[in-house]
C-alpha cells in the first residue's frame, strides 16, 4: 500500500486544494506507458535505472483551502477555515 498527496496554493488569494490517494503500486514498463489512456507524454531518451509506477487506487481524499477567519466576537469557537 503506498500514499501519493499533491496540492497547489495560490498565496495571492489564500486558495488552493490537496489530494491524497492510496492504493497498490505496480511497476510499468516503458512500453506500456503507452497504452496508458490519456498518457502521451512516454520521457525520451531512456534513463539508466529508471522506473514507472501506477497506483491502482483503493481510496482518494481531497479539500479545498481557504482564508482562516477569526470567530465572531463573543463566540467560544476555535478558528475557522472557509
Amino acid at each position: 500500500m503506498v500514499g501519493f498527496e499533491t496540492d497547489s496554493i495560490d498565496p495571492e488569494n489564500r486558495t488552493g486544494w490537496t489530494i491524497l490517494v492510496l492504493g497498490r503500486a505496480r511497476v510499468l514498463g516503458r512500453s506500456q506507458l503507452a497504452e496508458l489512456p490519456g498518457f502521451t507524454d512516454v520521457p525520451w531518451p531512456p534513463e539508466p535505472g529508471e522506473a514507472f509506477l501506477a497506483i491502482d487506487i483503493e481510496d482518494i481524499t481531497g479539500h479545498r483551502l481557504g482564508p482562516t477567519r477569526l470567530p465572531a466576537a463573543g463566540c467560544a469557537d476555535e478558528l475557522v477555515a472557509t
